[in-house]
């Protein structure tokens, strides 16, 4: 159930969700398990993720509201919708973020549980083993494998959608004067999204 590649396929994932600060677990090498990570360093990393998503909260709550109060010729139901969807898609990394800071100890504790218990149902009963699906990856290794490709998936759509139409609602930079010339705003603007 957890042999040495699952392991390895869960400790990629948390390496690479940690390291963008959405989560506040590492992996621990020796027992080859998830545990809190209390560094300054992922706490700050942490935090600022939950920053970062409240404000593009408030941002899409701003331009609905705004939107919603459009004269009649400028109102259109299809950038109502999209801004619905992404307050929608918004909300849910706060309640996940919300749900990973609050349960966190928790988190590990079934973690470690669960392996325990795999361990000891697969010594009891050696007959009994997981399902492979693709290949010789079993469940738990698909499962772990979709997470990280609809990570990278939904981070490439958001890439690909802002430089298709860059003046979108949901995007901050739809704030800044389309038909400002001096290029000035584009590099102040641009200045205050590295910060």
């Amino acid at each position: 159930m957890f042999n040495l590649r699952t392991l390895n396929i869960i400790r990629i994932s948390m390496k690479i969700f940690s390291s963008l600060g959405s989560n506040p677990y590492c992996w621990d090498s020796k027992r080859k398990c998830i545990s809190v990570c209390s560094t300054l360093k992922r706490n700050v990393a942490f935090m600022l993720a939950v920053l970062v998503t409240g404000i593009q909260l408030c941002f899409l709550l701003y331009r609905l509201v705004q939107h919603s109060q459009e004269l009649k010729s400028n109102f259109s139901f299809e950038t109502m919708v999209w801004l619905l969807i992404w307050i929608i898609i918004t909300i849910w990394p706060l309640v996940s973020f919300h749900n990973g800071w609050t349960k966190k100890k928790e988190v590990v504790s079934l973690f470690r549980g669960v392996r325990l218990l795999a361990r000891y149902f697969e010594k009891e009963y050696p007959q009994a083993r997981m399902k492979t699906g693709l290949g010789n990856l079993n469940t738990i290794d698909i499962h772990f494998l979709v997470v990280i490709w609809m990570g990278f998936t939904y981070v490439t759509a958001v890439f690909l959608m802002f430089f298709v139409a860059p003046g979108n609602l949901q995007y901050f930079y739809s704030v800044v004067d389309a038909n400002n010339k001096s290029g000035k705003t584009d590099i102040i603007f641009v200045l205050f999204l590295l910060l």
